[in-house]
């Protein structure tokens, strides 16, 4: 994990993508991915966005990348409820199906 925090810029103004991140580590874009995400849970403050990833410069770009991630969680909750919604109505319908025949 050394070598990424090498490799990673410090702003988000300076941030790279995965595939030149993977191209600086030596390593497909998934696996630079995949060390991201490793290194993230060991406790590292990577930050990431449309510009790419890149070391925190300061607490607003911390506190900017918490807001972003925690709206995208949101979002995903959202966009997810109708289809376990669908899924319950489904398994009831499945069920009395199951029961007449």
């Amino acid at each position: 994990m050394d070598k990424l925090l090498c490799v990673l810029p410090i702003g988000k103004d300076n941030a790279i993508h995965q595939a030149e991140l993977g191209q600086k580590l030596g390593v497909s874009p998934a696996a630079a991915k995949r060390m991201v995400r490793t290194a993230r849970r060991e406790g590292m403050e990577i930050l990431s966005g449309s510009e790419g990833y890149w070391l925190p410069k300061d607490d607003s770009e911390k506190k900017d990348f918490v807001k972003l991630m925690r709206k995208q969680a949101l979002s995903r909750l959202v966009s997810s409820k109708p289809i376990k919604r669908a899924l319950n109505e489904t398994k009831g319908q499945l069920s009395l199906a199951n029961m007449e025949a």
